[in-house]
């Protein structure tokens, strides 16, 4: 049951279900969107209507959960929705009387909607008000008028109970304001759209960004091959600079002469047991002697390292 069913239909006090029309009484034998749990008219005073409710099964008590349940305590129904509507460690304490800018905003949030809830109800139910009604047009027209003006006594009620109502007081008056609303929502959304866009050409110059590092390495290393490979080139062809070419000689021969001649011995095997085992100083060396050699060859491995990179920047 919506809450404009409950309010037309609640069982509460006569002073609280008095709706002022002026045109029901003649057509007060015509029910119109009967359902199962509906409405019916009692005769009062001129220009009065009361509505009662009654159920299909006959039962027609009221028990304290209806009477809690009474649309029409506003400030109760408040309380209860606005907690609902909260987290759970989440308490309200203060609450005030609402501004008479929130109410004219809940107020316009309801007259819209009912306006429109008019018209689509008749709009949908034509075809059969038109059949019950026999096609006269005029007397649809009035049925329509009779139900704005009801809404609308209905609507100065709930205007005349939301000022007495009490509300907490974080409730800004903007927060009901439809144009607030609307305006709020549409900043939200530009903004996000904004945001996308940004992150897209973000996302757009990460990538570049990658590709020119991927390109500056591969390019990187194409330069130490190129190099690497003209320095081997002109070694072997002797076309490096006298100067340079001086100090490798210098460096490498003596060094070069006696790792030949150990690399020989190694592997042609130039000395046989009974030689080692004599342990002469004209074939076998001391192993201090060995150990110079081996710190004598790092040396000269480092020193062709400085000298390749003293050629690169030569080159």
């Amino acid at each position: 049951m919506s809450l404009l069913d409950g309010i037309v239909t609640s069982s509460g006090s006569e002073d609280d279900d008095i709706v002022h029309s002026s045109d029901d009484e003649v057509r007060n034998q015509r029910h119109l969107f009967v359902n199962e749990e509906t409405s019916s008219v009692v005769g009062t005073d001129e220009g009065k209507v009361r509505f009662q409710t009654f159920n299909a099964g006959g039962d027609s008590s009221s028990s304290d959960e209806d009477q809690e349940e009474n649309p029409w305590q506003f400030p109760k129904l408040i309380r209860r929705e606005m907690k609902n509507r909260l987290p759970n460690n989440y308490n309200l304490k203060r609450w005030r009387k609402p501004s008479r800018i929130l109410v004219d905003s809940v107020m316009q949030l309801l007259e819209t909607n009912s306006a429109n809830s008019v018209d689509i109800v008749f709009e949908k139910y034509d075809d059969e008000l038109m059949r019950l009604l026999r096609g006269k047009r005029q007397e649809i027209e009035l049925i329509k008028e009779d139900k704005e003006k009801m809404l609308g006594d209905i609507l100065q009620r709930i205007e005349k109970k939301l000022r007495f109502s009490k509300f907490p007081s974080r409730l800004t008056e903007n927060d009901l304001n439809i144009e607030y609303i609307y305006e709020k929502r549409r900043f939200l959304q530009e903004r996000y759209v904004q945001e996308l866009r940004k992150a897209e050409i973000l996302e757009q110059e990460i990538a570049k960004e990658r590709k020119l590092l991927q390109d500056a390495k591969e390019l990187t290393e194409n330069i130490q091959q190129t190099n690497d490979k003209r320095l081997t080139d002109k070694l072997v062809r002797n076309e490096i600079h006298p100067v340079l070419l001086q100090s490798i000689s210098d460096s490498l021969d003596s060094a070069t002469q006696k790792i030949a001649y150990r690399r020989d011995v190694i592997e042609l095997n130039l000395e046989n047991s009974h030689q080692i085992h004599q342990k002469t100083h004209s074939i076998r060396r001391p192993i201090a002697q060995l150990i110079d050699e081996t710190n004598q060859l790092t040396s000269v491995f480092n020193d062709q390292n400085r000298l390749h990179k003293l050629e690169k920047m030569i080159l």
